[in-house]
């Protein structure tokens, strides 16, 4: 059985939570899901595996709490059922179970969603195999990616933005074990692709023959490069450099 949480936060509506990983909830921009909000404190809450396998939250201490279905609560760590509805600040999360295949999970999820639909800088739709959009914005990469590496999913993203920008990502397991883009080394050749800031995606949930041999390769873990990026953003924003993202 998967455990998920679904909400308009993510790109795809659905966020897959990892076995024996803990994610921790905030403003901060090194948190697992950022929560831009004066209304949630930077370390606001964790999300935890419990002892019998599902999940339990936890109140780190926030300013305005977490609710669990309308309810503040005191408790270290409440353990989460089925259908149980999160509230930090003004954002939501539901908490749900899934027993199947996690790709038809996500079909069914990004399915509900109409032509046009924008979360975030991004307008998406299912294909056959996967996903494909547009993006806008200086992150609008971001969600798409975390959703990728979150899910440890194997496939293609290609990338065409402005500028020069864009390229090809190999991910497997969600880790970048290849990129054809601008660099010398692959963490350089991912952060050209992902300084994209508008432009379309196409993300294929398999890996072809095209890239069998890059399968051996040292893989990069694409969540640090992403969270050096928020870094960046935000420094920017405090000095009011709008060229940051040329750096």
């Amino acid at each position: 059985m998967s455990r998920y949480l679904t909400s308009d936060l993510f790109s795809s509506g659905v966020l897959m939570l990892r076995r024996n990983k803990a994610y921790y909830l905030g403003r901060s921009p090194e948190a697992d899901i950022c929560l831009p909000s004066k209304r949630v404190s930077r370390k606001h809450a964790k999300i935890s595996q419990s002892d019998s396998g599902g999940h339990m939250v936890a109140d780190l201490g926030s300013r305005n709490g977490t609710k669990v279905n309308g309810v503040p609560f005191e408790e270290t760590g409440l353990v989460l059922k089925d259908g149980d509805l999160i509230e930090m600040g003004p954002f939501e999360f539901r908490y749900r179970h899934h027993e199947g295949d996690l790709n038809d999970l996500v079909s069914q999820a990004l399915g509900e969603m109409t032509t046009g639909v924008e979360v975030q800088g991004l307008q998406m739709s299912p294909t056959e195999k996967g996903l494909s959009g547009t993006f806008e914005g200086d992150l609008g990469l971001v969600e798409i990616v975390q959703f990728i590496a979150s899910g440890s999913k194997d496939g293609v993203l290609r990338v065409e933005g402005q500028d020069r920008t864009g390229g090809t990502l190999v991910f497997l397991g969600g880790e970048v074990v290849h990129a054809e883009a601008e660099g010398t080394t692959l963490d350089a050749k991912i952060f050209r692709v992902l300084k994209a800031r508008e432009g379309s995606f196409a993300f294929q949930g398999e890996i072809g023959r095209e890239f069998a041999e890059c399968l051996d390769g040292e893989p990069e873990p694409i969540l640090p490069i992403l969270l050096e990026m928020v870094r960046k953003r935000d420094e920017a924003a405090k000095t009011g450099d709008a060229t940051w993202f040329d750096a």
